[in-house]
């Protein structure tokens, strides 16, 4: 019977072995290995991409029913159909079906409009996250030609770089693609500029504005430069009076600031001949119009 209290005899193999060859064959292994997970990618987004191919053929051809426009009908058949299609995906994956959806659409882009990246990625030269990065960067191209400039440059520089490090590069490749000047793009985009709430729990609400990034990141450093002032003339400690927690501004009570005495000088009556001016105009969400403050009335 073998006595388990005495240590193993190390054969000769085990003093040969070099840990550097057995780092060097665990990298090479590990390496095969990605290689074989990207190509098992490459076949998932096909699939999906073919998945998202057949959902137009599971749409109903009997046409729009009595009091429904064709075109809306029809988009809304199609939508139905693409979701119908993520939800059986999604029962057998375990995954939800507005998250196939999604990747369905995504995997068709990229196996539609990429090609040369869907390549590198089957050949396992490129991770899914390269691939993703490529097709986010440059989703904009609608020109072919453009596209294959910038895959060409792009995938190059993936084989060797890591996703983050691929994602400013492949920016500045897809901003020389573009085939429209920024100054235009830039005017088009100033126009879908707005300010949004989301409200939140626990009495909060989240203030989103999309702007011009010069214009953002100047409102950004003034609240900002508000915000460091406000924690300068907070009160530590000591005085904690609710006049004192007032002026500060405490969270649900409204500041009161003292103004200095300014003399006034009272406007003389005007006369009914005057009192002509029409009333301010109001918009839609009941503040009164520019221009109209200023108004005299």
């Amino acid at each position: 019977m073998e006595d388990r209290t005495r240590p193993r005899d190390m054969s000769a193999a085990d003093h040969a072995a070099d840990p550097l060859d057995a780092l060097g064959a665990l990298t090479d292994a590990i390496v095969a290995t990605d290689r074989t997970i990207a190509q098992m990618q490459a076949s998932r987004e096909v699939l999906l991409a073919l998945a998202a191919e057949l959902a137009p053929m599971l749409m109903d051809d009997d046409g729009a029913p009595a009091g429904f426009d064709a075109v809306q009908w029809d988009s809304r058949a199609a939508e139905l159909a693409q979701r119908s299609v993520a939800a059986e995906i999604g029962a057998a994956t375990r995954t939800s079906d507005r998250s196939v959806q999604r990747q369905m659409g995504q995997a068709w882009d990229l196996v539609t409009r990429f090609p040369s990246t869907m390549k590198a990625l089957g050949d396992g030269r490129i991770g899914l996250a390269h691939a993703r990065v490529i097709r986010e960067a440059g989703i904009d191209l609608d020109e072919s030609a453009a596209r294959d400039a910038y895959e060409a440059v792009v995938v190059a520089r993936a084989e060797y770089e890591t996703p983050n490090r691929l994602r400013r590069f492949a920016e500045r490749e897809a901003e020389k693609s573009r085939p429209e000047p920024l100054e235009g793009r830039f005017d088009k985009a100033r126009c879908e500029r707005r300010v949004w709430v989301t409200p939140l729990l626990d009495g909060m609400a989240e203030l989103t504005a999309l702007l011009p990034i010069a214009v953002a990141y100047g409102v950004h450093r003034r609240l900002s430069d508000m915000a460091e002032a406000h924690a300068e003339n907070r009160p530590r400690g000591g005085d904690k009076s609710p006049a004192k927690l007032n002026a500060l501004g405490k969270p649900g009570v409204a500041a009161q600031p003292r103004m200095p005495a300014q003399p006034r000088t009272l406007a003389p009556p005007r006369t009914p001949a005057q009192n002509t001016s029409p009333a301010p105009r109001r918009s839609s969400g009941g503040a009164l119009a520019a221009g109209d403050a200023s108004r005299p009335g």
